[in-house]
């Protein structure tokens, strides 16, 4: 399920209701269509991101040489081509 809003939030104490809010409306929404027998399960990033080989095929960080994001840990190819991204 995407967690990534339509639009970026604001920096203010009220909107983090909103995305607390938000939150709870998708989950609700993908427990819906569940069968009894089934539940969510909450994983906030990929068990094994940034650490070493954690792609497929194995890219290394180039922080220094070029790239957008210059992590010590997360390759550029591993960044999901998003309009919002400058990947």
């Amino acid at each position: 399920i995407e967690g990534t809003p339509g639009q970026p939030y604001g920096g203010t104490m009220s909107e983090f209701n909103t995305v607390e809010d938000n939150m709870g409306k998708r989950r609700r929404e993908a427990s819906s269509v569940l069968e009894p027998n089934q539940t969510l399960l909450t994983v906030t990033s990929f068990p094994r991101l940034g650490c070493p080989g954690f792609t497929l095929p194995e890219h290394k960080p180039t922080p220094v040489e070029k790239g957008v994001s210059k992590s010590l840990f997360f390759p550029d190819e591993a960044i999901n081509r998003h309009p919002r991204f400058s990947t």
